[in-house]
């Protein structure tokens, strides 16, 4: 109790765990993972749902995708950093962040990455990665992540900004400033932006 008060972390969760690729998704309460060395506790705020989701983890997945059951799926999300172990000194807590689903394997770089969430991949080593500690994915209130999936937001956005500045979009007679412009840019130029 004493480590989850330190991190500022409940003991429980909840998340979207399936059991089953031909039963619906139940909402269940789980022990809320602490952080470990080379590990970070996220707050996801919005996830990805991939347009596929319905023929990976329902209707009997007809994709046949390997993943471990039960599971709480999402791969890549926009989150907040809840809890940092110590060898993470530059993340804090409360840092808007992006995570990456793909999980490589720290000690072999020719293996097959998995996908957070959902799919294990086709290799012992990323099986059992996903079999153990990298299991569970986004679509829950918390998320426990390798320290290297996680990108801090506002430093990548102020560089893109940055970016884009030297290049003088057409649309605009400078590059974009704040968020608002970059968004306003991205929407009339390319006609889509993911805003949550």
């Amino acid at each position: 109790m004493a480590e989850y008060a330190f991190h500022n972390l409940p003991t429980t969760f909840k998340g979207l765990q399936f059991t089953s690729s031909t039963e619906p998704a139940n909402i269940v309460e789980f022990p809320t993972p602490l952080p470990t060395a080379g590990s970070v506790i996220l707050r996801p705020l919005c996830s990805n749902i991939v347009s596929y989701a319905k023929e990976v983890f329902c209707n009997g997945n007809p994709r046949g995708y390997n993943y471990p059951l039960p599971m709480i799926p999402g791969t890549n999300a926009i989150c907040r950093i809840a809890a940092v172990p110590q060898d993470t000194p530059y993340l804090k807590p409360g840092m808007l962040v992006y995570t990456s689903g793909v999980i490589r394997h720290r000690d072999s770089t020719s293996a097959t990455p998995l996908l957070q969430g959902i799919l294990m991949g086709y290799t012992p080593e990323s099986e059992a990665l996903m079999q153990g500690e990298w299991r569970n994915g986004t679509w829950a209130e918390l998320v426990k992540v390798p320290a290297e999936n996680v990108h801090v937001l506002v430093s990548l956005l102020e560089s893109f900004i940055s970016l884009l500045g030297r290049f003088r979009a057409p649309l605009l007679p400078r590059g974009p400033e704040t968020l608002t412009e970059l968004l306003h840019y991205s929407a009339n130029t390319y006609s889509s932006a993911v805003i949550e």
